[in-house]
């Protein structure tokens, strides 16, 4: 579950504060792992998304997707997680 703009992986998992906060109580449900990364930061140094706008200088410049798939691996290797069953979801600059 990505975090929009100045967001905080920690602050959208956060129960009752936040609208994807939601996935914490069906993974408890319906007994699958949920994480919340957090972003690289931006030049302000707010964790954010690299959305690749052109427009957008000032947003975070890292490099998501290798962060992510590293992230996946890391997950597989040490949660023995298929890999035909994950999702990635997110809101704002973490949707796009």
């Amino acid at each position: 579950v990505l975090h929009g703009g100045g967001g905080t992986g920690l602050g959208v998992s956060n129960l009752g504060e936040h609208p994807l906060s939601v996935f914490r109580t069906l993974a408890d449900i319906d007994k699958f792992l949920v994480v919340y990364p957090e972003g690289s930061p931006d030049n302000l140094g707010n964790p954010g998304w690299n959305d690749c706008r052109s427009d957008d200088i000032s947003g975070s410049q890292g490099d998501d997707i290798t962060f992510l798939k590293q992230l996946n691996a890391k997950l597989m290797a040490e949660l023995n997680i298929n890999s035909s069953k994950m999702y990635l979801t997110g809101g704002s600059n973490g949707a796009l």
